[in-house]
Parts: structure tokens; C-alpha cells; sequence
């Protein structure tokens, strides 16, 4: 019976056979990762750059991808590497969105601030430490993640050349597989033990201890959350007193929580200043034309003349009320 050829092209993919050793099983799994260059539907700067892994291994990290590329292939130096099964983000069609960039350094500005004369840091607002307080979570509990079978991952090379590299030594290996002239590569040859995730029952080990963490590591994390707290309350009554000592455009005072209806005379002053500036600036215009006097004056009679009737019809009412109550 033939021996079956190792697919090399399937597609547009080219196939890339690994070895996955299994101590379970007691024999290796042959596996196949499929490559080709990541062209999404709207291109930026990092796509010529990107190369699309489908059918990546469950347990695959960033460590094993990068030590598969570029240490055994021989291909160029990756930069980074995305799980799309790790971020919310995958469906978008660009690369950025789905690529977790790598941290830069200071710029030369920031460099050149700190050797200049200090400053007093700006005070930050509710908002952002309200943000910065979200990110105060507990740890994960899982040691590893583990990706659907059949994921897809992106790894980005420092340039295009480094992308082509590799994918012309990946389509060269796939054929000397299939040929014969060559074995597949083997899956983690050669990472470091630290590198390479806990699998079997040491990752059972591994969740467990992460689920019942030391007290001292709980302890710190709770005084990092309500120290970012504190530091919200802070700021939310520094605003709030802000908020107290400016009357709005209508020359009302904002009523906030926490006042208790003490007010410094220095600032009650200052306050009361501001809206007699703001009536005197208004009272100038009421009375620009001549008919507008006259208009006023007549209306303040009016009311005086109906005022003077309703006091009279109140009058006459009582006397009739009383009149009728006194037996004849």
C-alpha cells in the first residue's frame, strides 16, 4: 500500500507538519499549522508584516510560537503574537485591533521633562482614577489559556522580509516532508521548562494554588484597591467643594453632598459679590427705552388696584359669614 504524501499547499495556506510529544499516549501526535500572509479586508501598517496561523496547538503560547518561527524554521525575528480566542477584538478586520503591541520606552521629551526643573504632578480627576480603580482586580485563576481547537493566532515580524523569510522556509520544509528528505519539526524542542505552560495534572496543581492565594499577596492587593479609593474620594469632594464655591451662569449655588451648611465668610463674600455684579450688569438693560417705564408702571398699578379689589371681596365675605352665623 502507498504511504500517503504530507500535504504541502492546501488553499492559499501553506502546511507546516509538527510533532507534539504525548506522555499520555505514550507516542507523538502529528499535527499540521497552516500559514499564510495575513491580508485583511482594510490593510494599515502592520499587515505586510503579519503572517495568519490557523489549526494552532490548544496549549500554544507566545514562547512556542515564537521559539517554532524563528528558532527551528529559521525564519525572521517576531515581533509579537496574537490569540484572536483571547480578545474580544478578533472579529474586527484590522490589524491593529487585533495585534497587542508591544510597550515602547520614554520618548526623548519625556526624558528631557525629568531633567529639567521639578514640577507639582497635575491632580488627576474623578474619572481617571475611577478607570485606573477598574483595573484593581484579582489575579486569574487559570494557570494556561486554552485556545478552541482550531484557533488562529497572528504573529507580526519586524518587517516584510522577515515575514517572506519565513514563509519560503515553511513551504521548503513542508516539501522535503513530504519527499521524505526530512522529519517534522518537533513541537516546544528545546524551550526552557519555565517557558513551556503546565500541562496534565501539574496544571490541576498550578489553578489550585492560584485559587487560594497567601494572605499576604490578598492583603497587598486589598490595600492597593482601597488606597486608589481613598484617592477617588479625594478627588470627588475636591470637585464638589469646586463645584460649591462657583455660581452657575444663572447665579445659583450647586447644593452637593457633604456641606453640612457650613461656608466660609471669606467665600460666602466672594460668592455674593459675584451675583450682585451679575444683577447690576443685567439691571442696566431693563429699562433702556421710555414706553418700557411706562409699561412697568402701569402694570405695578394694575396689580395694586387688583390686590386692593381682592382685599375688599375678602372683607365683605367675613362680615357676611359672620352675619349669618348670629341668631335673630
Amino acid at each position: 500500500m502507498p504511504k500517503s504524501r504530507t500535504p504541502v499547499q492546501v488553499g492559499e495556506f501553506t502546511a507546516l507538519p509538527v510533532v507534539i510529544p504525548s506522555k499520555a499516549l505514550g507516542k507523538d501526535v502529528e499535527h499540521y499549522i497552516y500559514l499564510k500572509a495575513y491580508e485583511p479586508k482594510i490593510p494599515d501598517e502592520l499587515s505586510p508584516r503579519a503572517l495568519l496561523l490557523v489549526n494552532i496547538p490548544v496549549t500554544a503560547t507566545e514562547a512556542q510560537i515564537r521559539q517554532l518561527l524563528t528558532t527551528q524554521l529559521g525564519g525572521g525575528h517576531v515581533q509579537t503574537v496574537h490569540f484572536a480566542s483571547q480578545d474580544a477584538a478578533s472579529s474586527s478586520s484590522t490589524t491593529s485591533a487585533l495585534i497587542a503591541t508591544t510597550p515602547s520606552g520614554p520618548s526623548q521629551k519625556d526624558v528631557a521633562s525629568t531633567l529639567g526643573k521639578r514640577k507639582r504632578p497635575a491632580q488627576e480627576s474623578s474619572s481617571d482614577i475611577a478607570n485606573r480603580l477598574s483595573t484593581k482586580t484579582v489575579p486569574s485563576t487559570t494557570p494556561t489559556q486554552l485556545h478552541v481547537s482550531g484557533s488562529t493566532a497572528i504573529a507580526v515580524f519586524l518587517d516584510r522580509a522577515s515575514r517572506e523569510l519565513t514563509l519560503r522556509a515553511c513551504a521548503k520544509l513542508s516539501r522535503a516532508v513530504a519527499s521524505g528528505k526530512s522529519k517534522s519539526l518537533v513541537w516546544s524542542a528545546g524551550l526552557e521548562a519555565t517557558k513551556q505552560p503546565p500541562l496534565g495534572l501539574a496544571r490541576y496543581q498550578a489553578q489550585r494554588s492560584l485559587t487560594f492565594p497567601p494572605r499576604a499577596d490578598l492583603l497587598r492587593l486589598v490595600d492597593q484597591y482601597m488606597t486608589t479609593y481613598g484617592q477617588l474620594e479625594e478627588a470627588r469632594n475636591r470637585e464638589s467643594a469646586k463645584k460649591r464655591a462657583e455660581p452657575d451662569e444663572d447665579g445659583f449655588i450647586t447644593v452637593t453632598r457633604g456641606t453640612r451648611g457650613v461656608v466660609k465668610t471669606d467665600e460666602a463674600d466672594a460668592i455674593k459679590k459675584k451675583v450682585e455684579e451679575k444683577k447690576k450688569k443685567e439691571q442696566g438693560l431693563e429699562d433702556f427705552y421710555r414706553f418700557q417705564t411706562r409699561q412697568r408702571r402701569k402694570e405695578e398699578a394694575g396689580q395694586l388696584v387688583r390686590r386692593f379689589e381682592d382685599d375688599r371681596r375678602r372683607v365683605k365675605e367675613m362680615g357676611n359669614s359672620r352675619r349669618s352665623g348670629r341668631p335673630e
